[in-house]
């Protein structure tokens, strides 16, 4: 199995990245090393383990030619961290939207299965235990970081 992850560089896309390696698939990473770090893959990539592209998701070119061949796709490119969230929010949310569309509509193309992953900070506040797809979200106010970055982070 070929897989491409978007975002492959950072923490949890590098142990994807193992993860496939390990497993015997081919694994393809587009990331664009905003908040990822080439050396998290750089010995697969230097002994040819992994096609990297150095760009980002939203690029058509780019996203075509790491789309080649793939019979999975896990979408993690984003911007990322509550800080960088919370300072940048407008832009933060044209990156992932352009991003995940990009993603998405290509890989609709092709009949590509794809996983998408969020922050677990997109559930909201929860007191009752296991939380189930059906169940209400419910946030606190937008004037506490942490919520408005729930926020910001919904709309990935």
């Amino acid at each position: 199995m070929r897989v491409l992850i978007t975002g492959g560089a950072g923490f949890i896309g590098s142990h994807l990245v193992d993860a496939h390696l390990a497993a015997g698939d081919e694994v393809v990473v587009l990331d664009d090393l905003s908040t990822g770090r080439l050396e998290n893959i750089s010995e697969h990539v230097l002994a040819g383990r992994v096609r990297f592209h150095l760009s980002k998701a939203e690029d058509p070119t780019a996203l075509t030619a790491a789309m080649a061949g793939v019979d999975l796709v896990y979408h993690l490119a984003a911007a990322v961290g509550v800080f960088e969230i919370l300072k940048h929010p407008l832009q933060s949310i044209r990156t992932n939207l352009d991003a995940s569309s990009a993603v998405f509509e290509r890989a609709a193309e092709l009949g590509v299965r794809t996983i998408f992953t969020s922050t677990s900070e997109v559930y909201g506040k929860n007191g009752h235990g296991a939380l189930k797809e059906t169940d209400d979200t419910i946030y606190g106010s937008t004037q506490v970081s942490r919520w408005l970055y729930a926020v910001l982070e919904g709309y990935r």
